[in-house]
């Protein structure tokens, strides 16, 4: 999924073909045609082909998504609270 965040207008909504750089790369491509769009970041998990889609065939800063941060502070604190439960 692309969407431009000031307007909330969606580029881009599908499947690509595969779990590839080059897959994610050609959907927006494909999906920008005509459009003069210029991607500046991009938040997705953290799977090395998004990385590379974002940051070496975007030129875009790559930001992890909001559950990566959660899960690493969840972990830093999830056993001292259990402590407390028990």
């Amino acid at each position: 999924m692309a969407i431009e965040p000031v307007s909330n207008f969606i580029l881009l909504e599908g499947y690509a073909r595969g779990s590839l750089c080059g897959d994610w790369t050609a959907a927006l491509e494909e999906a920008c045609t005509g459009l003069v769009v210029e991607v500046i970041q991009s938040t997705a998990d953290e799977a090395k082909a998004l990385r590379r889609h974002a940051e070496t065939d975007l030129g875009a800063h790559h930001s992890p998504d909001l559950f990566h941060g959660q899960h690493e502070v969840s972990k830093a604190t999830s056993l001292a609270l259990a402590r407390d439960v028990r």
